[in-house]
């Protein structure tokens, strides 16, 4: 699979949320949060993390 610039952006906005959200959900004492949501137009998705399961 050949890696484009926009999948890069995708990959990097997820590593960058996951790791904001995940935080805030642990002070908040949730297991759920959303991780990405239709941030890039290239991308049009929600993905939402509940537990250790990744949900879109």
């Amino acid at each position: 699979m050949t890696w484009t610039p926009d999948i890069a952006a995708l990959g990097n906005r997820l590593r960058k949320n996951a790791r904001h959200w995940g935080r805030w959900a642990r002070r908040e004492d949730t297991e759920c949060c959303r991780v990405y949501d239709r941030d890039l137009p290239d991308f049009p998705l929600q993905i939402d993390r509940d537990r250790v399961q990744l949900l879109s």
